[in-house]
C-alpha cells in the first residue's frame, strides 16, 4: 500500500481576515482557497516540498516543508507595497468640465481600495505593486465608468475617466 500524506491549512491577511481566491502550490499541484481561506492537498507523497501562496495586492509567500503524513499550516500574508501610482482626473463625457464628487475604486480579489475624488475632480492611488488593475470610477449624479491599467514597478499612469450623466426616466415612461 502507498503512503499517503495530506497538507491542510487556512491563509490570512496580517490582520486576521481569511483569505479566499488565494493561489497554493505544492509541488506540481495548485488549488485555491475557499471563501474561509481554507486549502487542501489530499495524497501528496511524503517528502520535501516548497508550499507557495500568492494573492494579488499581497506579497507572495514561500514555505519550505517536511511532510511525513498529516500536515496544518496556519500562512499569514502582508500586503505588498510597490513604487507605482495611478492618477488622474473625473470629467462630465458631455461638457468636459471636472466632475468633484464621488469615489473611485481600484478592485483587488480580497480588499478594495477607495479614493474620493477631490473638489479639482483628481485622485490617486500609490504605492501599488506591477501588475494590472481594474478601476471604476463612481461619480455623484453619473454613471460609472469601468478602465483596466497596466503597471510596470515603479510606474507611473494617468488614467482619465469621461463619465455620463444619469438621466431621469419620466415615471409614465
Amino acid at each position: 500500500m502507498k503512503n499517503v500524506a495530506v497538507l491542510r491549512g487556512h491563509v490570512y491577511s496580517r490582520d486576521g481576515k481569511a483569505i479566499g481566491a488565494a493561489y497554493v502550490r505544492c509541488g506540481d499541484k495548485l488549488t485555491l482557497t475557499n471563501f474561509d481561506g481554507e486549502f487542501r492537498f489530499d495524497d501528496l507523497e511524503p517528502g520535501a516540498y516548497t508550499i507557495s501562496v500568492s494573492i494579488k495586492g499581497f506579497k507572495r509567500k514561500e514555505i519550505p516543508i517536511n511532510l511525513r503524513d498529516h500536515l496544518t499550516l496556519t500562512i499569514y500574508l502582508d500586503i505588498e507595497r510597490g513604487s507605482s501610482k495611478i492618477y488622474g482626473y473625473i470629467y462630465d463625457a458631455e461638457t468636459g468640465m471636472i466632475i468633484d464628487s464621488g469615489t473611485v475604486m481600484l478592485i483587488l480579489p480580497f480588499t478594495n481600495y477607495y479614493t474620493q475624488i477631490g473638489k479639482d475632480g483628481y485622485y490617486e492611488f500609490n504605492e501599488l505593486s506591477s501588475g494590472t488593475y481594474e478601476i471604476i470610477a463612481s461619480p455623484l449624479n453619473y454613471l460609472d465608468e469601468k478602465a483596466s491599467i497596466t503597471l510596470l514597478d515603479g510606474e507611473v499612469k494617468r488614467l482619465d475617466f469621461f463619465c455620463k450623466r444619469k438621466t431621469e426616466e419620466a415615471p409614465w415612461g
